[in-house]
């Protein structure tokens, strides 16, 4: 993700803020440290991002270049990755999280299955192995709450409508700029693709979403009413 943005930042100047660090490389960022003071610098050129490897990163931004458009794909997470993790000073909400069905009961039991696994998630003590068997266990359950307790689009929608998510800075562009371009978009998520559609639809980008090549894999909200 780092690569793409910093391609989009270099050809085409926008911003997209990603999870714990900023991502806003000039093309003479390795170089430029080393050339100039630090107070000196004019702080729009000014890298906000740790590279570890300039070579390597300049080696994957020529290839990129050397590609072009046509060999060129985004793959991106969608929580806290396109949307941002706070909002007004409180943690945006997932697009999980967000969803309310309507049925209180049900709704308290998926929030248990949260308060149990979502620190699980993020311990630093559990093996991957270990702690995707554990992820994949949560998802069963909850989709299973989802089955048993019944599920509307319209529960989808008034939940989206009063969710605290959104875009991060430049996001919306972003999908501009890659359909005008011609790019595929593969975003990934453990949630339902239609609450996403819904989150772009109030977010005036589901015309990005309807003519530009994009393909979510994950969980489909099928009505059987």
């Amino acid at each position: 993700m780092a690569v793409i943005t910093d391609w989009c930042c270099l050809e085409f100047k926008y911003r997209i803020r990603l999870p714990f660090c900023q991502i806003i490389i000039p093309a003479d960022t390795c170089g430029y440290r080393d050339q100039i003071k630090m107070e000196e610098l004019d702080p729009s050129r000014v890298s906000e991002a740790v590279v570890g490897d300039c070579e390597s990163l300049e080696k994957k931004k020529a290839a990129i270049r050397n590609a072009g458009p046509a060999k060129f794909q985004v793959i991106a997470d969608f929580d806290a990755t396109l949307t941002q993790y706070w909002i007004n000073g409180l943690r945006g909400q997932s697009s999980h999280g967000l969803l309310q069905q309507g049925n209180p009961e049900y709704d308290v039991k998926r929030h248990e299955l949260f308060e149990y696994y979502h620190p699980l998630e993020f311990s630093p003590t559990i093996p991957i192995e270990e702690k995707a068997k554990l992820m994949e266990e949560w998802w069963e359950k909850t989709h299973s709450l989802l089955i048993e307790g019944g599920l509307t689009y319209d529960a989808i929608e008034k939940s989206v409508a009063n969710a605290r998510i959104a875009f991060r800075e430049g996001v919306i562009e972003l999908f501009e700029l890659l359909e005008e371009r011609g790019v595929p978009v593969l975003i990934f998520l453990a949630g339902l693709a239609d609450i996403i559609e819904e989150v772009c639809f109030l977010c005036g980008v589901m015309l990005v979403l309807l003519d530009l090549s994009v393909d979510i894999p994950c969980n489909l909200f099928v009505n059987c009413e």
